[in-house]
C-alpha cells in the first residue's frame, strides 16, 4: 500500500473537519452550560451531555475545564473583536456620529446573538479571586477579558472623534470610560431582560444620542 497515496489526503481532511465540528459542538454546549450553571459550578459531565459526546471525548479535545473555558472565551472574544474592527474599518471615513453608531451596533448585535455568553463575559470581567476561573483567564499568551478588548476599540473611536473635532477636548480623558460605562450598563440591563422588547436599532440610537448630547433637555 502506498502510504503517500492521494486517497490519504481526503481522509485526513475529513478527520480534521469532523474534529472541528466536534470541537465547535463542545464549545456551543459549554457556552450554554457555563451560562446556565455558572463558571464555578458547571461540570465537564454536564457539558459532555449537552454536546452529545462521551466525557472521554471531551478530554480528547480539552485538557481540563479551565482549558475549555479559556478556549470558549478566546473564540467568542475573537468573533467580537473581528466584528468591532470591521465596523471601525468600514466607517473610518464617515462622520464621527456614523462611526459611533456603527461600533455600538456591531457590539450590541454580537451580544444579542450570544446572549448566553454575555452572562459568561460579565462574570469573567468581575472575577478577581483565586479560583479556577482566574487560572483559565490567565492561560499563557492569552488576553481573555473581552471588556478590555471593547475598551481599546472605544479608545480608538474617541481619538477619531477628537481629531474630527466632533468631541470637545475638555475632559476627553474620561470619554472612553463614560462610553464604556454606558455599554456595560446596556449589557447588565440586557441580562435582566428588562428591555428585551426594545428593537436593537432603537437601543443603539439611544446610546449614541446620549453620548453625543447628554441628558440635558
Amino acid at each position: 500500500m502506498n502510504l503517500r497515496s492521494p486517497h490519504r489526503a481526503p481522509a485526513q481532511k475529513l478527520r480534521e473537519r469532523l474534529r472541528e465540528a466536534t470541537n465547535e459542538a463542545i464549545l456551543a454546549a459549554a457556552e450554554k452550560v457555563f451560562a446556565e450553571q455558572g463558571l464555578r459550578a458547571a461540570k465537564m459531565e454536564a457539558i459532555a451531555g449537552e454536546a452529545g459526546v462521551a466525557v472521554g471525548t471531551l478530554y480528547n479535545h480539552f485538557e481540563d475545564r479551565e482549558s475549555l473555558l479559556a478556549e470558549l472565551v478566546a473564540a467568542r472574544r475573537q468573533q467580537l473583536v473581528d466584528r468591532m474592527d470591521e465596523a471601525l474599518e468600514k466607517s473610518e471615513r464617515q462622520p464621527f456620529a456614523v462611526q459611533l453608531r456603527a461600533l455600538v451596533f456591531g457590539l450590541c448585535q454580537h451580544l444579542e446573538e450570544h446572549q448566553a455568553f454575555l452572562t459568561i463575559w460579565m462574570e469573567c470581567d468581575a472575577s478577581r479571586d483565586g479560583s479556577s476561573l482566574r487560572l483559565a483567564l490567565n492561560k499563557p499568551n492569552r488576553d481573555l477579558r473581552p471588556m478590555e478588548e471593547i475598551y481599546r476599540r472605544v479608545e480608538t473611536l474617541v481619538r477619531r472623534g477628537l481629531r474630527e473635532k466632533a468631541l470637545r477636548p475638555e475632559g476627553a480623558e474620561l470619554y472612553p470610560a463614560m462610553l464604556m460605562g454606558m455599554l456595560k450598563g446596556f449589557m447588565h440591563r440586557r441580562l435582566s431582560l428588562s428591555h428585551a422588547n426594545v428593537p436593537l436599532d432603537v437601543r443603539v440610537e439611544q446610546i449614541a444620542e446620549f453620548f453625543l448630547h447628554g441628558a440635558g433637555a
